[in-house]
This record gives C-alpha cells, structure tokens and sequence, in this order.
C-alpha cells in the first residue's frame, strides 16, 4: 500500500471499523483486548505512523 497509512489502512487489516480503529487508537472508549491488540498489530503491519505507536 503506497503512500501514508490512514485509520481505514488499519481497519481493513484489522477486519474492524473505522470506528474501532478510533476507539482504540484514541481512547475513545473501552474495546476488548483481543480488539486492541489486533488494532495495534495492524497498525504496526501496516505501517500507520498515529500518536502513540
């Protein structure tokens, strides 16, 4: 995937939505575990560049 990674980058790879992916990556609200973990792995295959990672 060629240019900057967005939250929807994430939610594709994570098989999650935009939404979850703004949850998780903002402490929006609380998600389950599992959920943030296969955010923040996702985040991190694809190369995403947020706050916080």
């Amino acid at each position: 995937m060629p240019g900057r990674k967005t939250s929807s980058d994430v939610a594709k790879r994570a098989g999650v939505s935009v939404a979850t992916v703004d949850r998780v990556l903002n402490g929006r609200q609380r998600v389950r575990k599992e959920t943030m973990e296969l955010v923040y792995l996702a985040a991190q295959d694809v190369g995403y560049d947020g706050v916080g990672l």
